[in-house]
């Protein structure tokens, strides 16, 4: 029996760094952009897929898609165009376009933008959650909220994954960072409920 080989999907982001913007509390992205994709399986043949995004009242979303058939690869067809999961793709690139981060009033009127890791061990969320309700782990737990926003994902839910937390705690994490204006309210906001 054959094994079947996982290729995985590379990804690369690109953007002019004065095209850097705040695109959520703490949530910066450099717009407009392009996330490349290569090789997307489409069919059985490997693609490359090309993703512009432009910033919209949603928030970032795909202004254009570019589908190039690899060396060896069928042509592009509409069929091929319309087997593209834009959405997932557009997901992942602005996973990887997207930076942590805090911006500042500068003296002279401009405004300072400081980039944060946006890369968690398991050692360091068992330390945030050890740590409890502290600033840098309400950073945290706004940066997964306000990141999972801007994907259509539930917000909370996202926070008790990645932080590991139960719903309780971390609708009471959720409610804190809104406190502090790491997340701002929204039209029919539930504090960090569901």
């Amino acid at each position: 029996m054959p094994t079947q080989q996982t290729v995985s999907v590379r990804i690369n982001y690109k953007s002019r760094p004065q095209d850097l913007q705040e695109i959520a509390p703490g949530v910066f992205m450099g717009l407009p952009g392009t996330a490349t994709f290569e090789p997307v399986d489409i069919g059985g043949a490997p693609y490359a897929v090309a993703i512009t995004f432009g910033m919209t009242a949603d928030g970032p979303r795909p202004a254009a898609v570019t589908v190039t058939a690899a060396e060896g690869s069928p042509p592009v067809t509409s069929s091929t165009l319309r087997a593209v999961k834009v959405w997932d793709l557009a997901r992942a690139g602005i996973i990887t376009g997207a930076h942590r981060g805090r911006s500042e009033a500068t003296s002279d009127g401009g405004t300072a933008t400081e980039l944060l890791s946006t890369s968690l061990t398991d050692q360091d969320i068992e330390l945030i959650r050890l740590r409890g309700p502290v600033r840098e782990s309400l950073e945290w737990a706004a940066w997964f909220y306000n990141l999972a926003r801007v994907l259509g994902l539930p917000p909370a839910k996202q926070v008790e994954l990645e932080l590991g937390l139960p719903r309780t705690t971390a609708a009471k994490w959720i409610r804190r960072a809104r406190d502090m204006g790491l997340i701002s309210p929204t039209e029919g906001s539930t504090n960090g409920k569901r």
